[in-house]
């Protein structure tokens, strides 16, 4: 007699562990500007999921053939949750938007490259959602229903670990056009179970775990991160934005309790310089029994205050394709903040990454690409194993310091292919941003496949850009960074001021997500200027 196939399907698991756990607050929305949150139990919760599950198996009808549907979301509300998850638990697949898609032609677009069928739509949208080219309708809202007349829904959707369970979007473009990231019910399973854990959870304590929203609930990240919240008892306290201010995260840990905070680290190093100033943000974030910070490297000057004020930061590695593959460990030594992978995954692996600056290709420095083998349940989609040798190639670089201890050293794309040899594009904007700090906003190298690479300096709000003050300012940066030039290769150096342009601040593209600078995007938009760096 043959066994019954093991039904995968995400959302199923996580019914199933809320069921099993004693009821507690799993949510809590934030409630506007005066600090304010309210709370949501897990019982609420389910019955919220419970519903949607319902309104969409009603309104959407039967669904045997996993249809796509769009879900257009502000990914800053409550009903974000159930909406997304009630949508997977009816049977269908949502390709998730949020507030970062302003322009509707795009998301129609994607819809259609991705064969969804419907649009479901949050009603800040309503406006917009005029010219969509297939049928749509709004979303649920938490003041749109009761649980008098909720009836169990005899439907249970079945998966397996291979099918889809969202399609999300790449932060970036290309030609314009977000990549379609499909993820499956393993990839999703293997994050809450494994990856969460390894991230998130270090350390063993008795009470409860409280933790915070490191995003938009539309996004990937966000989402997941919540599910795996609800999986392993945790609460999870909303935050504004990701990039909310000193006195709400400092309100969020003393009024709402949370203990395990998660921050990209452009903004946990903003917080880091409040707390030099303010002894009351140096104990909140004391208290926290982990920091964890992804997205970007930690400034080393904002770590090092960190670790010798006992914030017990550890940081995160992953990409949007593969989820968290590497953790650091809570402690106050230096091999503490090195990265390593997660136990218990099969898809990642660390090939050689051959970028040495000298011709015979020797080195001492042990450079390895992160990639993602086929297959496993943890693998990114089928669909992303584009590459000719049939694995998945992220394009990140670590460094490795000791056996199986890595350092990140930025992506492929941060080293520059100059005409003498590669440059490191990252610690040479890394450098600038440390010594001249108070002088310029930010910084970006660029330089593929010139003679040399260039610096653009992105000047501070206020500054004038042009005549004397763009020269001076040149000048000063030229000197700041002479001691670090001096440890590169003659052709890696940027001291030449011909090489160097001055823009005004807010001028060099970034993602949306992260707001990393794109320098392919920089190289492009300032061609002209670069141009006439090269000319005799």
């Amino acid at each position: 007699m043959e066994s019954s196939p093991i039904n995968e399907h995400v959302v199923i698991m996580l019914l199933a562990a809320l069921k099993s756990q004693v009821e507690h607050i799993v949510f809590r929305p934030y409630l506007g500007g005066d600090g304010k949150w309210g709370s949501i139990s897990s019982t609420t919760f389910v019955q919220d999921l419970l519903f949607s599950q319902s309104h969409y198996r009603s309104v959407l009808g039967d669904n045997s053939s996993k249809n796509i549907v769009g879900l257009w979301l502000t990914g800053q509300k409550y009903s974000d949750t159930f909406n997304i998850m009630g949508v997977m638990l009816a049977g269908f697949v949502p390709q998730l938007f949020s507030t970062n898609f302003p322009n509707e032609d795009v998301i129609w677009d994607l819809m259609e490259k991705s064969g969804a069928n419907v649009l479901i739509y949050d009603e800040d949208f309503k406006d917009k959602v005029t010219s969509c080219r297939i049928p749509s309708i709004s979303v649920l809202t938490d003041a749109s229903f009761t649980h008098e007349n909720t009836a169990a829904s005899a439907f249970t959707p079945f998966a397996n670990g291979g099918d889809t369970a969202l399609i999300v979007h790449s932060s970036g473009t290309t030609s314009g056009m977000p990549k379609l990231i499909p993820v499956t019910h393993s990839w999703v399973t293997a994050f809450i179970k494994i990856k969460y854990p390894a991230a998130l959870k270090q350390g063993d304590f008795d009470d409860a775990n409280i933790t915070n929203t490191i995003g938009n609930l539309a996004h990937v990240g966000s989402i997941t991160a919540y599910m795996a919240a609800l999986y392993h008892g945790f609460c999870t306290v909303q935050s504004s934005s990701m990039a909310a201010s000193t006195s709400e995260i400092v309100a969020m840990i003393t009024t709402c309790g949370v203990n395990r905070l998660a921050l990209y680290a452009t903004f946990l190093s903003s917080y880091i310089k409040a707390a030099q100033r303010d002894p009351a943000v140096t104990a909140a974030l004391a208290s926290c029994r982990q920091i964890l910070h992804t997205g970007v490297s930690l400034p080393e000057e904002d770590e090092e205050w960190a670790i010798q004020n006992s914030l017990r930061i550890t940081t995160m590695y992953g990409t949007t394709e593969t989820a968290p593959v590497m953790t650091s460990q809570i402690g106050t030594k230096a091999i503490d903040r090195l990265l390593s992978l997660m136990p218990g995954l099969d898809a990642p692996a660390l090939i050689p990454c051959q970028l040495s600056s000298n011709s015979d290709g020797d080195t001492d420095t042990k450079l390895f690409e992160m990639v993602a083998r086929p297959g496993k349940k943890d693998s990114p989609h089928p669909s992303l194993f584009k590459s000719p040798d049939g694995i998945y190639h992220t394009e990140d670089v670590l460094e490795e310091v000791k056996p199986g201890l890595y350092r990140f050293r930025g992506r492929k794309g941060d080293w520059i292919k100059t005409l003498p040899g590669f440059c490191d594009a990252n610690s040479i904007e890394e450098n600038v941003r440390k010594t001249c700090k108070d002088i310029l906003h930010d910084a970006a190298v660029v330089g593929e496949n010139r003679p040399l690479a260039c610096l653009f300096i992105e000047a501070l709000p206020s500054a004038e850009v042009g005549g004397k003050n763009e020269e001076t300012l040149v000048a000063e940066v030229i000197a700041r960074i002479k001691e670090f030039n001096q440890r590169l290769f003659t052709y890696e150096r940027i001291e030449d001021p011909r090489r160097i342009f001055v823009v005004p601040h807010g001028s060099l593209p970034r993602t949306k997500e992260k707001g990393n600078i794109r320098r392919n995007t920089v190289a492009s938009l300032f061609k002209d200027k670069i141009d006439t760096a090269f000319q005799d």
